[in-house]
């Protein structure tokens, strides 16, 4: 045996038999390395470590092999020595993050939330967590060996996320490297809130006020062993961003689905204020937009689709609104009727731009999941309700548009569409719109208050003769409510029509034309009316019935603000106080009429008012 450069070489005493030489490789391999330069077999405190559990098995080891090499009892000594040195000394795996070491209970237990032991070897849950392991270990006598530099240029190397679609899922594979606190930021942002509404009421049924309850939908699937993490696809952004800031390249392998195959001409010209909105959505193409009321959200949806040219999927509350998509689709973009898929009425049609109602997607989801690249949620607040959530959720559209007028509910669930569909990029209020002469100024905003149903009526028709030469809107919730009222308007004597969810749809066809020629100047209607209407010269909105949401108060009233020079709004609400509900509907809709009765709005009004008088005068004088 000798010594060189503090290294400890094993001789052999004699020449070994085949027998002798198996058993003497066998031990030998298990606590040195052999020097081809030397032609000999050196002790590795490494191996020794790796192979042998404690000083008793490695003496052991040294008896049996002083059998065939030369082996003093201090030599046995200074490699005990080492070794146990050795299992002081821990050097960390660069490659994996990684170490080996014989570490007592009292050490694991400290180090239980930042490593996890596999085949052998200790994984070091996190980057973030190498000072603090390095001063458990110091702490016990143990000393964590790295380089500094090394590991930071592995870090740039290993944490890599490689992001990609499939089977209408979001794939996170991390090839080289899963960091634990990474994760676990993820599965953060992964988790989305939303609340469910409850009514408090007292003892006789009164409304006494409204508490919502938080909800979680935890949409992360994680698995250590794969190194996978699977989500939904309109949760992209916020995966991208979460995995970033933890310090991981993002490699993105999403293929975009084939564009459509006929031609789009964009036949209309943005505004200034949509097309502020359209290019802040075109720099990621997803995001919410709200725009309020008769702000013309829809034609900064079909600038993003005429300029991506993917599927599209769009998503409406309403026939009504469907039917004013295809129309738009049709003039505005140029697409063939027949080209336009439809999901609604019973009717299933899927093309590559496609128009759905809510239900109808929920319906056919399986059918609609894959199929598109864009999807366009018109009036988006519906989508955070617990089945409008998971159309959103389920199809994998890679580009998503939200438009709305009121994208902010008091219930908070805002903030999980923002999480589903894009961040809030932009709001115009309708004191902006009024600026940009793109809505009606309200001279009239009042509540009128009854006593039953008989009065009620009688307010009505009194609303009615004040307002006798313009166009009315009058809004019910339930289809005996405008059937009577229809009756009654027709027995007094005015000209009305009626449109409700059992309209044929020829005869919904002559009442719209016969309001919208003058024929009949008021238009009597359930809820089929609340969105997507449009009727420049309407100026009288009447709310008879109406739920407690504020975005159905707020789209009813926004069927008489579209501009034409001269027009001012009027909006009526008409309660019966001695209805229990419809006392508790207005008190929570109620501070929905804030929102247009702004400082300053009368000298919109005042405006608006001398332009009518000068037309008339202008009229008169040429007649």
């Amino acid at each position: 045996m000798v010594s060189q450069m503090s290294e400890i070489a094993f001789k052999r005493k004699r020449y070994l038999n085949d027998r002798e030489f198996k058993n003497f490789l066998d031990l030998i391999k298990k606590i040195a390395r052999y020097d081809p330069s030397r032609q000999e077999w050196v002790f590795s405190p490494e191996k020794a470590r790796n192979n042998v559990s404690n000083k008793d098995e490695l003496d052991q080891i040294l008896a049996a092999l002083s059998k065939y090499v030369v082996l003093s009892l201090d030599t046995r000594k200074r490699i005990i020595t080492l070794f146990e040195e050795s299992r002081k000394t821990i050097t960390l795996d660069v490659d994996t993050f990684s170490f080996t070491a014989d570490l007592n209970d009292e050490v694991l237990d400290e180090l239980e939330d930042y490593i996890v032991k596999i085949g052998g070897r200790y994984i070091v849950k996190s980057i973030k967590y190498l000072p603090t392991i390095r001063e458990i270990l110091q702490k016990h006598g143990y000393i964590l060996v790295y380089d500094e530099d090394l590991v930071k240029r592995k870090i740039e190397e290993k944490l890599v996320a490689v992001i990609r679609r499939k089977d209408g899922m979001l794939i996170v594979d991390f090839p080289q490297y899963i960091d634990v606190e990474a994760v676990k930021a993820l599965r953060k942002t992964c988790k989305l809130r939303y609340y469910e509404e409850r009514v408090m009421l007292d003892e006789e049924g009164n409304y006494v006020d409204t508490e919502y309850v938080p909800r979680e939908i935890d949409t992360l699937k994680l698995s250590f062993r794969e190194k996978r993490a699977i989500t939904f696809v309109g949760l992209i952004d916020a995966v991208v961003e979460s995995l970033k800031k933890s310090g991981y390249r993002i490699v993105l392998h999403i293929r975009e689905k084939e564009k459509i195959d006929f031609d789009l001409k964009a036949k209309f010209k943005l505004m200034p204020h949509q097309e502020r909105a359209f290019k802040l959505w075109i720099q990621r193409k997803r995001g919410t937009i709200a725009i309020f009321t008769r702000g013309g959200k829809s034609f900064i949806a079909l600038k993003a689709i005429h300029e991506l040219r993917v599927p599209t999927l769009i998503l409406v509350t309403t026939r009504e609104l469907a039917y004013t998509w295809r129309k738009y689709l049709v003039e505005y973009l140029g697409i063939p009727e027949a080209r336009i898929g439809y999901l609604g009425e019973g009717k299933r049609y899927i093309t590559p731009i496609t128009i759905a109602t809510y239900n109808s997607a929920v319906k056919y989801l399986s059918e609609i999941k894959d199929k598109f690249e864009l999807l366009i949620p018109d009036e988006v607040h519906h989508v955070p309700a617990r089945t409008f959530k998971n159309i959103a959720l389920y199809v994998d559209a890679l580009y998503r548009l939200g438009l709305s007028a009121t994208p902010t509910r008091r219930d908070g669930n805002h903030e999980l569409l923002y999480a589903i569909i894009g961040k809030l990029l932009i709001t115009v209020d309708y004191e902006e719109l009024i600026k940009l002469k793109v809505v009606a100024p309200i001279e009239i905003y009042e509540t009128v208050f009854a006593k039953g149903k008989q009065e009620k009526i009688r307010k009505l028709m009194e609303i009615l003769e004040k307002h006798i030469d313009e166009k009315i809107f009058i809004f019910t919730l339930y289809l005996e409510t405008a059937e009577h009222i229809y009756n009654e308007l027709l027995k007094n004597g005015f000209k009305a029509v009626l449109i409700t969810g059992k309209t044929p749809s020829s005869k919904r066809k002559l009442a719209f034309r016969q309001f919208l020629s003058g024929q009949c100047n008021i238009m009597v209607s359930t809820t089929v009316l609340d969105e997507g209407i449009t009727v420049p010269d309407a100026e009288v909105a009447v709310i008879f019935e109406n739920t407690g949401e504020a975005r159905q108060l707020i789209q009813r009233i926004g069927r008489v603000l579209n501009y034409k020079p001269g027009k001012t709004a009027k909006i009526y609400e008409i309660i019966d106080i001695t209805n229990p509900r419809e006392k508790y509907t207005y008190f929570k809709r109620k501070w929905v009429r804030d929102l247009y009765l702004f400082e300053g709005l009368e000298k919109y009004v005042q405006e608006e008012k001398a332009k009518r008088i000068y037309r008339k005068f202008i009229d008169e004088k040429w007649e």
